[in-house]
């Protein structure tokens, strides 16, 4: 069987907290010199099992998006997809510009770990609201060839 990330009950807070600087470092080093970190040491094993992350990057003045990127399903390790994903909310997230180095300590920095997503029946929007808990679950809805995503954090 694969080693993927299935629950978020398997990424310590430790875990999360060196995540974060993770993104950051990834961003400053692409910012100042456009080169990709690699990381020598995994400090974790979970970074090693496949994991999807969200990268979220707010202004810390204002809370104003500044980008906003991620994975839905696990495809790489933990730690390659944090950093692929924090330089592509930073430098390619096509609703805004990208975040200059200067502007990057005015950013505050999410990373959102996914579980694997399950299929959730329901038979109206009520009964669907009724089975979700806010701030905890996240959502993909489908519609024919669209898609969305909510992070657990947009409730």
């Amino acid at each position: 069987m694969e080693d993927i990330i299935k629950n978020l009950s398997e990424i310590s807070e430790e875990e999360g907290k060196a995540l974060v600087e993770l993104a950051r470092i990834a961003i400053k080093e692409y910012l100042k010199t456009g080169r990709i970190i690699d990381l020598k040491e995994i400090p974790y094993e979970n970074w090693k099992k496949k994991g999807a992350s969200f990268i979220t990057l707010e202004r810390k003045d204002n809370g104003q998006l500044r980008g906003c990127i991620g994975s839905i399903l696990p495809f790489r390790p933990l730690y390659q997809d944090v950093i692929s994903n924090a330089i592509a909310a930073a430098t390619k997230d096509p609703r805004f510009l990208p975040v200059s180095l200067d502007e990057l300590p005015l950013i505050s920095t999410k990373v959102s770990v996914l579980s694997f997503p399950q299929k959730l029946e329901y038979k109206s929007p009520e009964d669907l609201l009724s089975k979700l808990k806010p701030f905890k679950d996240g959502l993909i809805l489908k519609l024919g060839e669209y898609q969305g995503t909510f992070l657990p954090d947009v409730w």
